[in-house]
C-alpha cells in the first residue's frame, strides 16, 4: 500500500505503507471517491507544519 506524504514546502512523494490489519469488529474498505482538504494546498505549498508526514484525512 501506498500514501502521499508532504516532504517540504512544494514536494510531495509517494510513500511504501503497511497494509492494515483490521481488529476484530471493524474492516478495510475501498474508497469510491476521494477529495482533498482545503488546507492541503496550503500545507503542500507553504509547509504550515513541519514534514514528512501523510496527507489527507
Amino acid at each position: 500500500m501506498r500514501h502521499l506524504v508532504f516532504v517540504e514546502p512544494g514536494r510531495l512523494a509517494w510513500q511504501e505503507a503497511p497494509d492494515p490489519e483490521p481488529g476484530p469488529g471493524q474492516a478495510v474498505v475501498r474508497p469510491l471517491a476521494v477529495a482533498r482538504c482545503d488546507l492541503d494546498a496550503a500545507m503542500a505549498g507553504f509547509g504550515i507544519f513541519p514534514g514528512p508526514y501523510p496527507v489527507g484525512h
